[in-house]
């Protein structure tokens, strides 16, 4: 009896890990046939109210508005993705006619990047669970305390973590988060403290007051950018338009 349940259960996890091997090739094709469909595909990853996908499947958001009004002068064909921002990062090193917003601007990462278009400032801030005694901490407290942080890999956010003190196995990088991945943690308790700003905090308590602020950080500048390998003839039609936008 163990050994037929053994054997159904391994024969379900090799149709799941069959079904997303087969997702993942369609998507990747998919995605491969975009990029050439188009002149430009700008990829980001998803960022409550910033950057989304609506409920009829279409992305929406302030950013990707501020991004399709400077595009739309650009007189080149383009369509936005969101993407894991692991593999945002990636497609946009892999390929010559990419470019990737929501990048914050830093000293890191000034030099690999043409800086196309600034789209806004953002407040960082951590938030944890509004219950005791997460809420009575201070960030202090949190490092101290050993508390685990979460970030998706490759973003600004995991650099800041440290960069505040907390030691880096204490600091969860997940490849494939977005935001709500992000914030389902710190609720079911897998992780202590991530970043947020303070609009997103506001939407997220809004039907249930779930999350606390710990505390509040300096503003990053969100970009549009390019990596430094874009084709010239696309980087020449979108530094113009850009000039144009600011005369």
């Amino acid at each position: 009896m163990r050994q037929q349940k053994h054997q159904k259960k391994s024969l379900s996890q090799r149709l799941r890990i069959a079904y997303k091997v087969i997702l993942y090739s369609w998507l990747s094709l998919n995605f491969s046939n975009s990029i050439k469909a188009q002149d430009v595909i700008i990829v980001a990853s998803p960022f409550v109210q910033y950057s989304y996908y609506n409920e009829a499947g279409e992305v929406e958001g302030i950013f990707v508005k501020e991004v399709q009004d400077f595009m739309s002068g650009t007189g080149l064909s383009f369509e936005i993705r969101l993407l894991p921002w692991t593999r945002a990062l990636r497609v946009s090193e892999q390929r010559d006619n990419v470019l990737i917003y929501s990048i914050i601007r830093n000293e890191k990462r000034e030099n690999t990047y043409h800086w196309l278009r600034k789209l806004g400032d953002v407040t960082d801030i951590l938030i944890t669970r509004n219950k005791a005694p997460w809420n009575q901490m201070s960030l202090k407290d949190f490092i101290k305390q050993d508390a685990l942080a979460i970030c998706e890999l490759n973003s600004a956010q995991c650099d800041m973590l440290h960069q505040l003190g907390f030691r880096r196995d204490n600091i969860l990088h997940l490849s494939t988060a977005n935001e709500k991945t992000l914030t389902n943690m710190i609720v079911r308790e897998r992780a202590d403290i991530v970043f947020s700003t303070k609009t997103d905090l506001t939407i997220l308590n809004q039907q249930q007051p779930l999350f606390h602020m710990v505390d509040e950080f300096t503003t990053s500048e969100f970009y549009l950018a390019a990596r430094k390998n874009i084709r010239s003839d696309l980087l020449s039609k979108i530094q113009t338009a850009s000039k144009n936008k600011e005369d």
